[in-house]
């Protein structure tokens, strides 16, 4: 399914598998949140630990931000929306040939 999706899209579908946060947490991520050394991302309301491939892969997409800076940005540098989120996992949903919303992900991690 990731194949299917934009890095920055499978990188939002990674967090939201392996983490489990809602949705706007992952939309509204910001640098000063992520903390590479424990492999940790703090959300607002938890503090997250991700396996060392998905930190690692995330630390070379974001390359060098300031603290306050958003993590995932739209073609036009503004923040992703989950409408945006929504039509990307659609097309790659017909792509596979199986339905996957950003909600089924965390439905899968809750279980």
């Amino acid at each position: 399914f990731v194949q299917c999706l934009s890095e920055r899209d499978a990188l939002i579908a990674k967090l939201l598998y392996f983490g489990g946060p809602r949705v706007e947490d992952v939309l509204l991520l910001r640098y000063g949140q992520l903390d590479f050394n424990n492999n940790t991302i703090n959300y607002l309301k938890e503090s997250v630990k991700y396996p060392k491939h998905l930190i690692s892969e995330l630390s070379n997409f974001v390359g060098k931000k300031k603290k306050n800076d958003l993590i995932f940005l739209n073609y036009k540098g503004k923040q992703v929306v989950r409408t945006h989120l929504n039509h990307s996992f659609g097309r790659a949903s017909k792509e596979i040939n199986l339905t996957i919303t950003p909600r089924d992900l965390v439905k899968l991690k809750l279980k």
